[in-house]
């Protein structure tokens, strides 16, 4: 796509007086993607021309096609009503209404009974953690009082040890291939049982290179959640092909946007299709701070 686009959508939004934080809360995107869009760096998707085409009063093709603010131009006639316009907008919204139905529909049926049984798992967990009994409650003080000190005694004389999880070291990120996968050379680090979510799954990087040095020093440790349940903002480990990397993650209906968090010009953002990119982790901080 031309940087026509680029233009109309930066004129239109100031013809407007429309700040960018606004436009992208009402078309559903984040102010850094609709920001790549006026700048000509990322191009929208088809949704997301919809969103504007509604947004605007104005049809796709002359959005994308016809310069709307050129001052040489004699006359600003958009041809709304177009019937063949029309019927290719509506094509357009239909598939837009299905993708995000197929969304919602995962949503429904994955995602949120997913979320509840972990968090039945860790309810129950929980429950099992009680140590003092109070249906005795209507004793009186001195009996209540003789009640309670056995049980703190027990409490404090079975005392467990700490618990420690296995969790595997993968080496470094990026080094061209990585395979997050059992080997048997495979090496682990001990973490407290009580410092992770049970009900979730983690293995260890090693940062290497500086394409992240604003948040990690090139051989810095981290630890990952094994997920690809991830939001715009996050910092996750993405394979693309056999290579894998680390970086901050934007996102939208059609494309995957991985930025570096580096002082280095020489590391650039890079737009992927989501067929094209595999998520396969969440960074959840430095390991030192879970030993």
């Amino acid at each position: 796509m031309n940087s026509t686009f680029s233009k109309n959508l930066f004129n239109l939004r100031k013809s407007f007086n429309l700040k960018q934080d606004f436009l992208a809360q009402k078309i559903g995107i984040s102010r850094s993607v609709l920001s790549y869009y006026e700048s000509g760096k990322s191009e929208p998707t088809l949704s997301i021309l919809i969103k504007l085409s509604d947004f605007f009063n104005i049809s796709i093709d002359k959005l994308i096609s016809d310069d709307l603010f050129d001052t040489k131009s004699s006359d600003f006639n958009i041809d709304l009503f177009s019937i063949d316009n029309l019927k290719i907008d509506l094509e357009y919204k239909k598939q837009c209404y299905i993708e995000e139905k197929e969304i919602l529909n995962r949503i429904c049926t994955i995602d949120i009974p997913r979320k509840i049984e972990e968090i039945d798992r860790l309810l129950s967990y929980l429950n099992k953690d009680k140590v003092i009994n109070f249906k005795e409650v209507n004793k009186s003080n001195e009996e209540y009082t003789d009640e309670l000190v056995p049980n703190i005694i027990d409490l404090n004389s079975s005392k467990k040890e700490q618990i420690y999880r296995e969790i595997k070291d993968f080496g470094p990120i990026p080094a061209g291939k990585i395979s997050l996968t059992y080997e048997d050379n495979m090496e682990f680090v001990s973490i407290p049982e009580d410092n992770l979510n049970s009900s979730k799954g983690y293995y260890v990087l090693h940062i290497s290179g500086d394409s992240m040095n604003k948040l990690y020093k090139d051989g810095e440790i981290i630890l990952v959640e094994n997920t690809s349940c991830v939001a715009p903002g996050d910092i996750v480990i993405a394979r693309v092909g056999s290579y894998a990397t680390i970086k901050r993650l934007e996102i939208d209906d059609e494309y995957i946007t991985l930025i570096p968090e580096s002082t280095n010009p020489k590391h650039k953002i890079q737009t992927f299709r989501h067929k094209d990119i595999c998520i396969q982790g969440k960074v959840i901080g430095r390991l030192s701070d879970y030993l």
